[in-house]
């Protein structure tokens, strides 16, 4: 701990000395008790008291508006000239004390941010936490200062919080799906990962459907249920390994990861370079009189990978294998058929 992550310490001790009724404490003996709290903290002997002068600021913390506003007397006993310090309320405390203003500003702008996540499992309470917030006398509702790209409006996200602790408890569920343009399908399912892409969220799981892994959108359940077949373990190290050689969440597991070398137009490659396609991603080939930078990645090719290509325009190529070159050929040739008059 810190230096200055001991003023709470301090600011314990003294609450301590300050409650007590029958016993006196001026600022030396407040110096002694705060070092001793800190040396119980931090089990370690100090070569000399902290100084009373930050005794003196740590009380004046104590009684100002951003710090407990404890009403803190000062006296003398007869025949003493030191002061000695308690608070005029002996039934005060700072435990009892309504959070300050500068912490409660600092947690106002935390939940704004955890805001931005709702709909997870076990962060219900921020709301209620919130609007208790908004009771503090004079705070406003802070600026927001962060946005996450996210859509108010997708469906499925209740599904969240039981696929969440089916994963964490290694339970199975029932599963009732409806894929796009199909008949409503029932899996029996041991979830693995909740993953999000591109604002949708998914569950890797194990289906009795074909016996397999497969990512099933929450957008498109209808039904979760419990279950009480026998909970399949993940058939490997890490369910995040599922996603490593792909981009998005298709992943043809029959399919084998082959190089794919890509060129970039020279004006697109500083959004490629910061924002890489995929973490294999390492450049061949940059010279500055080239209009054409060179680079490569090693992946599984799916319909994520060939959407991120298009979604580049004419900035970005294809040079290997024939086979990705092909289908993105096809594709373009397609789309051009879509605009003949």
């Amino acid at each position: 701990m810190s230096r200055n992550n001991f003023a709470l310490i301090r600011h314990r001790a003294m609450d301590k000395c300050f409650r007590k009724k029958f016993a006196h404490y001026d600022i030396y003996k407040l110096a002694q008790v705060c070092t001793e709290a800190i040396e119980e903290f931090d089990g370690r002997k100090r070569d000399k008291l902290i100084s009373t002068r930050q005794i003196r600021k740590d009380i004046d913390f104590m009684e100002s508006e951003s710090g407990y506003r404890a009403e803190i007397e000062r006296y003398k006993l007869p025949k003493e000239k030191k002061v000695f310090f308690k608070y005029a309320n002996q039934d005060f405390s700072i435990g009892q004390s309504p959070i300050n203003d500068e912490d409660a500003e600092q947690l106002r702008n935390t939940i704004l941010t955890l805001q931005r996540f709702k709909g997870l499992p076990q962060f219900d309470w921020i709301e209620e936490f919130s609007t208790k917030l908004k009771e503090l006398n004079g705070l406003d509702k802070p600026q927001t200062a962060i946005s996450f790209d996210r859509s108010n409006f997708l469906k499925g996200l209740k599904w969240i919080d039981p696929l969440y602790l089916s994963i964490i408890n290694k339970t199975t569920l029932k599963v009732v799906y409806a894929p796009f343009n199909k008949e409503k399908e029932t899996h029996l399912i041991s979830p693995y990962l909740l993953k999000q892409f591109n604002k949708r969220w998914f569950v890797l799981c194990h289906t009795d459907q074909e016996n397999y892994l497969t990512n099933l959108a929450l957008d498109r359940i209808l039904e979760v249920l419990p279950h009480s077949h026998p909970f399949r373990p993940y058939p490997g190290d890490s369910p995040e390994d599922f996603f490593e050689d792909i981009i998005g969440v298709t992943n043809y597991t029959h399919e084998t990861v082959q190089t794919v070398t890509l060129q970039v137009e020279k004006s697109l490659w500083p959004y490629i370079k910061t924002k890489p396609i995929h973490d294999s991603q390492k450049l061949i080939k940059a010279t500055e009189s080239e209009d054409w930078i060179t680079f490569k990645i090693d992946i599984k090719t799916n319909y994520e990978f060939y959407a991120m290509i298009l979604s580049h325009g004419a900035g970005i190529r294809i040079v290997s294998p024939t086979s990705a070159k092909n289908k993105i050929k096809s594709l373009i040739q397609e789309m051009e058929l879509h605009y003949r008059e």
